[in-house]
């Protein structure tokens, strides 16, 4: 194989000075960023400091950012790059020297997440847990994660804002989210999410998931998930009206008509369709509900009516407190096929 000339700059220096160096490296096909980085430290710069293990990206410990892009070193082919190439130590944790980065800030984190907590009887059954295949499914690909951090380099509450006192970071709401989503776990981190872990000043730009080299859906089956959970808690009608959570308002429901209800629905955004199986079918929103007592109301009518409740699955629910009020009636009546959503414009929460 024929051998080729790039022109490395590798930064180097500690947290207090440093400065890109360049250097001149032999490449032939196949090298990648971190052989190129190895090469200069074997025969021109034995003192450079760089952390990796398997290069074969899957201890994570090889991040840099190559020009610009925090990437894994070991991952990297030196041709997506062209003939020269810079490379940074992560820009969000403080710099020990040259590539290497003090990350212990997420260990400190993640120490202060409430571990795995089962119930008292199924730590008392002596029989294997068994779990549907559905719910480790969920969870696995959390599993995945080799803490690589790029997705805490690339948040950018943690890389702009420097904002590590109101926020853990995409990978560790992705830990959240292994616990949280467990069958078999019983704690409610809520609150944790909420407040400490700060999971709201996360706006779903996904720049954590188009950099996780292990291919994590983490804003859309992570955080935004763990979004929904603390939005149940804090938005839910029922609460805001005095009763409680979700399940504890369908017993404050009161057995009225219809026609007691006073629902005034806009025809051009509400399809209703009685079918001899009495099913309710609801497209668009209930724009003309009053939204104190929007939950209630609508609550009320299908129950009374003994309706279910459809509605195609692409359209997104804009109050989660009714998504979860409309699933604690299927799984109490088994009346709802589907979770109704869309329930309420953006004023009516």
């Amino acid at each position: 194989m024929a051998l080729t000339s790039i022109v490395l700059s590798i930064y180097r220096g500690d947290a207090l000075e440093g400065e890109m160096t360049a250097y001149a490296v032999p490449v032939r096909e196949g090298t990648v960023v971190l052989d190129a980085v190895l090469w200069v430290q074997a025969n021109l710069a034995p003192d450079l400091a760089v952390r990796w293990n398997c290069k074969a990206a899957k201890c994570g410990s090889c991040a840099a950012e190559i020009n610009g892009f925090p990437r894994l070193m070991c991952k990297s082919p030196v041709t997506d790059y062209g003939t020269e190439i810079s490379v940074r130590p992560l820009r969000t944790f403080p710099v020990i020297r040259d590539l290497v980065t003090d990350v212990s800030w997420n260990y400190e984190v993640n120490r202060r997440i409430p571990k795995f907590t089962p119930s008292a009887a199924d730590l008392e059954d002596p029989e294997p847990w068994r779990i549907a295949q559905r719910d480790v499914d969920r969870v696995i690909e959390f599993r995945k994660c080799i803490e690589c951090f790029l997705c805490q380099d690339v948040c950018h509450v943690l890389r702009d804002h420097g904002r590590k006192d109101a926020f853990f970071g995409p990978r560790l709401m992705v830990r959240i989210a292994a616990l949280e989503m467990h069958p078999r776990d019983t704690l409610d981190r809520r609150d944790l999410l909420r407040g400490e872990a700060g999971v709201d000043m996360c706006n779903i730009t996904k720049c954590c998931t188009e950099v996780c080299p292990e291919h994590i859906h983490i804003t859309d089956n992570a955080i935004i998930p763990l979004k929904e959970r603390t939005a149940d808690r804090s938005f839910d009608p029922f609460r805001a009206l005095g009763l409680g959570g979700v399940e504890d308002g369908l017993s404050h429901v009161p057995r009225q008509r219809p026609a007691d209800l006073g629902l005034r629905l806009d025809p051009g955004s509400l399809d209703l369709r009685t079918h001899a199986v009495d099913e309710l079918f609801c497209v668009g929103s209930l724009l003309e509900l009053p939204g104190a007592t929007l939950a209630r109301d609508v609550l009320a009518h299908v129950v009374d009516e003994h309706l279910a409740v459809r509605l195609p699955r692409d359209v997104q629910c804009r109050s989660h407190g009714i998504r979860r009020m409309l699933r604690t009636i299927h799984r109490e009546q088994h009346l709802l096929e589907h979770v109704v959503a869309s329930f309420c414009r953006s004023g009516d929460r």
